[in-house]
Parts: C-alpha cells; structure tokens; sequence
C-alpha cells in the first residue's frame, strides 16, 4: 500500500506498507506466494519455527527449528518438509534443510 501526493513542490511518499505480497519466482516462471506456505507451515505439530529464503531461481532453504515435543528425527522431519513443500516450488528445484 502506497499513499503519496504534494508537499511543497516535490512529490512526496507519506505511507508505505512494505513486504505485503512475498512471491517466489522460479526458473521455470512458476511463481510461489510465501503466504500459501506460511498455510502449510501453519498446520505443522511439529515444527516449532520456519523461514524460507530463496538463494536461487534454483534453491530454496527452508531453516527450521524442531518442535522439542516431537518424536520425529531430524532425517524424518527434513524427508517430511521435502514431500511437502515439493509441489509448491518449479520443478527440480533443490531444497535445503537446517
């Protein structure tokens, strides 16, 4: 969101809303809005905290810290995470878990 007009006689930004629509963009033009992640990650028993930061058009890290009431190892967890997010990333793209 953007609110601009006239101060004096230049033109002037009064309010801006920033990071409002985050979209991860692929090599393949496929395009991935960081809000539809953050449904997924939502529903997650047992992630405690998740960040997603694209390195590439190619790869996507996702960094997470493990919820410390969960069974699941840390190889289970980074399988899981993988099966999951795969359909919401341009195909071939790597994943990376920390």
């Amino acid at each position: 969101m953007l609110s601009w007009g006239k101060k004096d006689w230049c033109d002037c930004i009064f309010k801006i809303q920033g990071r409002y629509n985050d979209v991860f963009t692929w090599k393949g033009g496929k395009q991935t809005i960081f809000m539809r992640l953050y449904e997924i990650s939502e529903k997650m028993e047992d992630i405690f905290q998740i960040r997603f930061i694209q390195k590439s058009y190619e790869k996507v890290v996702l960094q997470v810290v493990k919820d410390k009431k969960t069974s699941k190892t840390e190889e289970e967890l980074s399988a899981y995470l993988k099966d999951l997010y795969k359909d919401q990333f341009d195909d071939g793209v790597e994943i990376e878990i920390q």
